[in-house]
């Protein structure tokens, strides 16, 4: 199958567009920096989640059925993956969770004390950083449950944040 629509970069995107991710309006994705897993999630609190091997090959993303869970957190306003840690995080705008890959379990949960959360990202293996709508970001350390560090990043909200996983943080 060829692809005429320029904005579609990947075959993740394009399973999006062909409808493979069905149901309620997805409100956030990720590709993991591997390229091996891709997680959706929409406003009803469900993660979708595939491995590269059930989307890699286009004539058989028919036959791809992701793994579903309903979580608490809705409308999922970010959600990252993680593969070499096998870990998903989530945020609403009140609350963040990081949960395993395999079997959703929680493995870390907070809410906002003032604000809005906005934005989600693993940093590398063990540190995830979360954005707010106003302005500041916090690391939290996922092994031991504490934030590290928080610093302001700028006037309004925060809407992305990247990590070189290669540098210590």
């Amino acid at each position: 199958k060829e692809y005429s629509n320029p904005v579609v970069a990947t075959p993740f995107q394009q399973a999006i567009q062909d409808g493979m991710v069905i149901g309620h309006p997805i409100t956030a994705t990720s590709l993991s920096n591997d390229g091996t897993m891709f997680v959706s999630g929409n406003v009803m609190g469900e993660i979708q989640l595939w491995n590269s091997e059930a989307i890699e090959t286009p004539s058989r993303w028919n036959e791809a059925v992701p793994r579903t869970q309903s979580i608490s957190i809705r409308p999922i306003r970010s959600i990252d993956v993680s593969s070499s840690k096998q870990l998903i995080a989530i945020c609403d705008e009140q609350q963040f969770i990081v949960v395993g890959a395999e079997d959703f379990s929680p493995k870390m949960k907070h809410e906002i004390q003032a604000g809005e959360y906005t934005v989600v990202r693993f940093i590398d293996r063990e540190l995830v950083a979360i954005g707010t709508d106003n302005g500041l970001v916090d690391i939290w350390r996922i092994s031991d449950n504490k934030r590290t560090m928080r610093f302001f990043a700028g006037g309004g909200a925060v809407t992305g944040i990247t990590a070189d996983s290669t540098q210590k943080a």
